[in-house]
């Protein structure tokens, strides 16, 4: 699988709601498990299922097709 690149958010919201940490535990929880968060997000992409698969971006045109 190629490298993918994660984001702050998608790592915050990572520890936020699968490690269950508090708001202000969050900064250092993503400083201090940054590898365990980047290797499970990875096995999540190579194994989840793509749902979504509409527009990204809503504007009224799109809207209408």
């Amino acid at each position: 699988m190629k490298t993918i690149h994660i984001t702050d958010h998608a790592k915050e919201r990572y520890v936020e709601r699968i490690m269950n940490a508090e708001k202000v535990d969050i900064p250092r929880m993503v400083d201090q498990y940054n590898d365990k968060i980047y290797d499970d997000i990875t096995k999540m992409v190579k194994f989840g299922d793509l749902v979504y698969t509409g527009c990204l971006l809503y504007t009224s045109d799109a809207a209408d097709e």
